[in-house]
């Protein structure tokens, strides 16, 4: 399907911007002015001794037959998950209510990390940054052979640093706190970590990837405006379930809810698109919609309590109509994760806009044809993930719940928003150290995800969404 003239592609599943905090005891960045705002150099975020649960889905039920609901009496449609053919349970819906959220084996709890925010980490690098914390838009490389832990207060959220370089034996670990960190790129040679397999992060973090197309000879170095992995790079945020789904019925022109056909546990503050199905879709002419979600309501509707069929109140109406009847349904994504690793917005976004689409009307000047146009969207320059193994090298790139957002690098070879680059065969020598899973793609200048001279990794329940090329 295309979504803006770009390719919508799913493997198993979907994503957006999550404003979901679960865990109310930590610290937040609110009022955060320096690195030096740790109340002291060995101050450590509170982790709590058993998390919550997952992000939970809803309990409040809608009003049955609420008559401000406009299309509330249409024909339901449930449990049909493909026009062509049923091919079984390749998108399973998981219900995760009342489960425990999984955290051990957390990278921030273990024991020997030293902070960011101690001067004393910094004594033993051989940058400038000796004895004092990084500056704002310094270099920074870590020391050899530690792991550095950035705490909630370790870093100002207005800083901006130039290349973050981690040695072959050094880690940097990401905490479970509401932290941003922007730079103009990541060379990782040891370890980058956030959470785990089983330690999956419940706040707010986001990385910012900064720079110019004009400031680069492209092409660049992978670390320019990207995360370069030669080493181990683990990102896991929280669980959201299902990815995507499908309408229960047809949405209206007007309408401020829609009909899905699954018990999601989506949150207030995410966004999600609604795809179209209109014949035609191309970026001068399409009928997708992204709506930020107001409440997820229970509904009367649907046959069992594990089937029912859920409400999502939308921020603003639909001005387009899209089909939920027996023989197809519009998908519905959700696009926001809380582990979001995106381009800045001043850089990323093409500025080479117009015109939108080219025409050809050389054989009849009454049937007008649209396509792209050769020089227009071409200056595109988001932040982008690629795990290296050109070099000879063995990465490891695992990943799961992450939203990637004005990303990719148009026609710039090798720069996708998420991409494992001859590793070989993975299966060879750790299979299960390879994956992206239940991850969003969206706003990409440059295709989705990318796994080329690679055999092994495995993708599962992942979303695009107003990409440049094909996805896949």
């Amino acid at each position: 399907m295309m979504m803006n003239g770009k390719t919508f592609v799913v493997i198993v599943a979907l994503v957006v911007l999550s404003h979901y905090h679960p865990y109310d005891g930590f610290v937040g960045l609110s009022g955060v002015m320096a690195a030096s705002s740790c109340a002291s150099p060995t101050y450590r975020d509170t982790y709590p001794s058993s998390g919550p649960s997952y992000p939970q889905p809803p309990t409040v039920q809608m009003p049955s037959g609420d008559q401000s609901v406009p299309s509330f009496s249409n024909p339901l449609t449930q449990n049909h998950w493909s026009e062509v053919a049923n091919i079984g349970s390749y998108r399973p819906t998981i219900d995760y209510r009342g489960q425990p959220y999984v955290h051990s084996s957390c990278p921030h709890t273990q024991s020997g990390l030293v902070n960011w925010h101690d001067p004393a980490t910094w004594t033993s690098t051989t940058t400038v940054l000796a004895g004092n914390l990084p500056a704002n838009g310094a270099n920074v490389v870590l020391p050899e052979g530690v792991s550095v832990l950035v705490s909630s207060c370790s870093i100002d959220p207005s800083f901006v640093f130039g290349l973050i370089t981690i040695p072959t034996t050094s880690k940097l670990i990401i905490g479970d706190a509401n932290i941003n960190i922007s730079a103009s790129g990541f060379d990782v040679r040891g370890s980058l970590l956030a959470g785990s397999s089983s330690c999956r992060l419940g706040n707010k973090v986001t990385i910012t990837l900064v720079g110019a197309r004009a400031a680069q000879a492209l092409p660049a170095p992978g670390h320019v405006k990207g995360i370069s992995v030669t080493g181990t790079i683990d990102l896991h945020g929280a669980k959201f379930s299902p990815t995507w789904t499908r309408l229960a019925m047809t949405a209206n022109i007007g309408d401020r809810y829609i009909y899905i056909q699954d018990k999601v546990n989506w949150q207030a503050g995410q966004r999600i698109a609604i795809t179209t199905t209109e014949l035609k879709d191309s970026r001068d002419w399409h009928r997708n919609e992204e709506r930020t979600i107001v409440n997820v309501l229970l509904t009367s509707l649907g046959t069992s309590t594990t089937t029912m069929v859920t409400a999502i109140q939308l921020d603003t109406p639909l001005s387009f109509k899209h089909f939920g009847g027996r023989e197809y349904q519009a998908e519905v994504a959700l696009l926001s994760r809380n582990f979001v690793v995106q381009g800045d917005a001043a850089t990323s976004v093409p500025v080479d806009t117009f015109p939108v689409a080219c025409n050809n009307t050389k054989n009849n000047a009454n049937e007008v044809s649209t396509f792209p146009c050769e020089k227009s969207y071409l200056t595109g320059f988001g932040a982008h993930i690629i795990v290296d193994g050109s070099s000879g090298s063995r990465p490891t790139g695992r990943f799961s719940g992450i939203e990637l957002f004005r990303v990719g690098q148009t026609n710039v070879l090798g720069r996708y928003p998420l991409h494992f680059h001859m590793i070989g065969d993975v299966t060879q020598y750790n299979y299960q150290n390879h994956y992206v899973q239940d991850s969003s793609v969206h706003d990409s200048y440059f295709r989705c995800y990318a796994i080329h001279g690679t055999h092994g990794v495995k993708l599962t329940e992942n979303t695009a969404h107003n990409a440049i090329g094909h996805c896949y």
